[in-house]
């Protein structure tokens, strides 16, 4: 009696057990971090830290969509050119969907990256001001960028000296003047806040925000 007392109290565990696991492998909460010090440093928090890479070019590209806008079918930009999608040129086709654009962009956006490579020879250059230089140069094209003050600033490490040269690129000539465009300008102040960001102090915030 004793032992089928103890058999049944056997299975009885068993079998809540196995439902607690169960309960455990579907659950699509997330995991929960527990700050056990006061201090935490930076380089411990890799499982919670941000994909700068990622969250850059997010940004750049999101940058651009703004700014060129989207138009699904051909026009004449300003430089009296055939464009379309987020300022396209030289696609063959009068339409295009928000998707297609979307795929062109990042094939564009990635070959335009590679590029930049090949003329930028400062390694110290992070994810933000990367991406903030290849949403510049989508704007201005590549053979201004390559022939440009602020390329030869970012290779000699004149960092400091990027913003002012940054700022040159808010000109457009209309009507044979070089005038300052405010659509252009805006546009510069953002990627100057992209080149600007700091990757340490979004760590920072992140901790401190445990």
């Amino acid at each position: 009696m004793k032992n089928k007392y103890f058999d049944g109290l056997r299975c009885f565990v068993i079998i809540n057990v196995a439902f607690l696991l169960l309960g455990f492998c579907l659950t699509k909460e997330k995991p929960v971090y527990v700050k056990i010090d006061k201090v935490i440093k930076i380089e411990e928090c890799v499982e919670l830290g941000v994909d700068h890479k990622y969250q850059a070019k997010k940004k750049s590209i999101e940058l651009i969509k703004f700014h060129e806008g989207f138009k699904s079918k051909s026009y004449i930009c300003p430089a009296g050119k055939k464009s379309i999608g987020y300022g396209f040129r030289y696609i063959n086709k009068n339409t295009l969907t928000k998707k297609e654009s979307d795929s062109i962009l990042n094939i564009r956006y990635d070959k335009l990256s590679g590029d930049l490579d090949k003329y930028i020879k400062n390694d110290s250059l992070n994810d933000y001001q990367k991406h903030a230089l290849i949403s510049l140069t989508y704007n201005i094209g590549i053979n201004n960028f390559k022939k440009s003050t602020l390329l030869k600033r970012i290779n000699k490490n004149e960092l400091h000296l990027v913003d002012k040269e940054i700022l040159k690129w808010k000109y457009a000539k209309v009507k044979g003047k070089k005038k300052v465009l405010k659509g252009l300008k805006k546009r510069r102040m953002k990627e100057l806040d992209l080149w600007n960001t700091n990757p340490e102090d979004i760590d920072s915030e992140l901790v401190s925000s445990l």
